[in-house]
């Protein structure tokens, strides 16, 4: 029997916690913007990564909407994009509902 709540770590070996992954409405929307205004930008996720100062994994998380974002975290993006994080907002395609 398969315990899906458990995960093989690949280095050590070792079961761990699986990390459950909630997708969200406004995390999606908010990720779409962001990858939205990369693309528009001609920009990889390692040179908004470098930018942000954020990990390419972390980034890629945003954009796929499985990160619920903190203020920090928008504010290096922002910059990154060289745009407002009010504006980013404003890039949200809508309708959403922000829960489930």
């Amino acid at each position: 029997m398969t315990d899906f709540n458990i995960n093989m770590h690949p280095l050590s070996g070792k079961t761990v916690p699986k990390r459950i992954i909630k997708k969200t409405p406004i995390k999606e929307a908010f990720g779409r913007a962001v990858k939205s205004l990369r693309l528009q930008q001609k920009l990889s996720q390692e040179k908004l990564s470098e930018y942000a100062s954020l990990s390419t994994n972390y980034v890629g998380a945003v954009e796929r909407g499985e990160r619920n974002v903190t203020l920090e975290n928008i504010c290096k993006l922002s910059e990154a994009l060289n745009i407002h994080p009010a504006d980013l907002f404003k890039k949200i395609q809508h309708p959403f509902r922000c829960s489930e």
